[in-house]
């Protein structure tokens, strides 16, 4: 009971630190951490992190694109929600656009993919390969050295690889709560 219980008090203390080390844009990565119940037979409770893409968060790394290269926005907006509309698969049309369609039910979600399916476009400047879109009206803000055309909006930088340093730290986590509550957790299952 009180290996369960201690398990419990750590699965709490790292969803609780989640919001301040990253952007949740839903709360699907916090139900990720999760925990396994000691047993009489299996005296081991365990806690962990059932995201594959939290992995690298942990341990520091550096990240490689499926595809060879990785969008990394630079919209201010993008960072903390990117909308299915402009995300670059949809962009570039890299995708099937009836296999994107498929999961939205709202008609007003499929209206927007669709008009933005295959209006992004590739830039090359100073070595770098950008995504950007035309837009209806001038965008001054973000737009690159020596670029003309004020209409044009830069979404995203491509880069081959990202170095993720190591932020989750959730290990470290997990051993202060077995370190401040196990004993107060055991002295009540003994009572």
């Amino acid at each position: 009971k009180a290996l369960t219980n201690t398990a419990q008090a750590a699965v709490k203390a790292v969803r609780a630190k989640l919001p301040a080390q990253f952007r949740l844009r839903n709360a699907y990565t916090a139900q990720g951490v999760g925990w396994t119940m000691a047993t009489k037979t299996n005296q081991t409770a365990w806690v962990n992190f059932e995201r594959y893409y939290m992995y690298l968060q942990e341990v520091g790394g550096v990240r490689v694109g499926r595809q060879s290269m990785i969008a990394i926005p630079l919209d201010p907006a993008l960072r903390v929600r990117i909308p299915s509309n402009m995300r670059p698969r949809v962009l570039l049309a890299q995708v099937d656009l009836q296999g994107t369609l498929a999961p939205f039910k709202s008609q007003s979600r499929r209206n927007a993919i669709t008009k933005t399916y295959n209006t992004g476009f590739l830039i090359k400047s100073g070595g770098k390969l950008y995504i950007a879109i035309h837009t209806g009206r001038a965008m001054r803000k973000g737009m690159l050295r020596g670029q003309r055309d004020p209409n044009v909006r830069i979404l995203y930088v491509l880069v081959p690889s990202v170095q993720i340093p190591k932020r989750l730290r959730m290990y470290e986590t997990v051993q202060q709560v077995v370190r401040e509550q196990f004993k107060q957790f055991f002295a009540e299952a003994m009572d």
